[in-house]
């Protein structure tokens, strides 16, 4: 599979977030992969677990929103 990632997009939802694009973009990328790998977040609960999976690994990396 692919991942496909629209910088224009990126810094726009970064900005919204209030996040650096560098988190954003990190963020992005390891949604990706779990698309990639078959979690799936078309409904809340499943979005929600990507979410807090999302958030764990980049915590561990020492990656912050800021």
């Amino acid at each position: 599979g692919d991942i496909i990632i629209s910088w224009p997009t990126l810094q726009k939802q970064a900005s919204e977030a209030h996040h650096s694009p560098m988190f954003e973009l990190l963020f992005l990328i390891s949604h990706g992969i779990l698309h990639l790998v078959g979690y799936d977040d078309q409904t809340e609960p499943g979005y929600q677990e990507m979410v807090k999976l999302q958030n764990s690994v980049l915590r561990e990396m020492g990656i912050s929103p800021n």
